[in-house]
């Protein structure tokens, strides 16, 4: 287990007590990642026993559909703005994936779809969450008055910049790059070359 990235908190005023400092981290034996949300007392004391999100975020994506459950965009290389999926890609984004049978398996293997982790169906490499490892990447907490449109922000290795509800730890939404489209199919070989996204 590693710990590269720096944290965020929800406020660096610790004065008032209540506040929540988020700390990424990965596991490079299955490169696998997690961002918690630890409280932090009014003198700055961590709480590293009652994690807000009951074991972190990575629980609460696994937890979510891969299909019905994420919105999850990207761009076409004309800079319209798509939904990640097979049917809206553009076609050379569509081959950089793979085939017509191939690519959509790739697709939603990024997505979170774990039907074809080894050793089932396509033997793409097991995962043991779909949010990727967060080495490098500092989480960012957006504050907002709404309460439930506080987001923190995070980019993982798995090819997506992820935007998480500050209070619940479930996934809002995700974005993946286009320029990293034609990288992707490398998160599903098996034995797997890591690749910082």
């Amino acid at each position: 287990t590693g710990w590269v990235a720096e944290v965020d908190v929800s406020s660096f005023d610790f004065s008032v007590g209540g506040q929540t400092i988020y700390k990424p981290d990965f596991i490079k034996a299955n490169w696998s990642g997690n961002l918690y949300a630890f409280p932090v007392s009014a003198i700055g004391t961590i709480d590293f026993v009652d994690e807000r999100w009951d074991n972190g975020a990575a629980n609460n994506l696994d937890a979510q559909n891969y299909n019905t459950g994420r919105f999850i965009a990207t761009m076409k290389s004309d800079g319209s703005k798509i939904p990640f999926r097979w049917a809206s890609l553009g076609s050379a984004q569509q081959t950089a994936l793979g085939t017509a049978t191939l690519g959509p398996k790739v697709l939603d293997y990024v997505r979170g779809d774990r039907s074809n982790e080894n050793p089932a169906g396509a033997l793409y490499r097991i995962r043991a969450s779909a949010l990727g490892d967060i080495v490098h990447s500092r989480p960012l907490f957006v504050d907002n008055a709404d309460i439930t449109l506080r987001r923190v922000y995070v980019g993982a290795n798995d090819g997506m910049l992820h935007a998480f509800d500050a209070a619940t730890g479930n996934e809002v939404f995700a974005y993946v790059p286009s320029m990293l489209i034609p990288t992707l199919p490398a998160l599903t070989v098996d034995p797997y070359v890591h690749n910082y996204y």
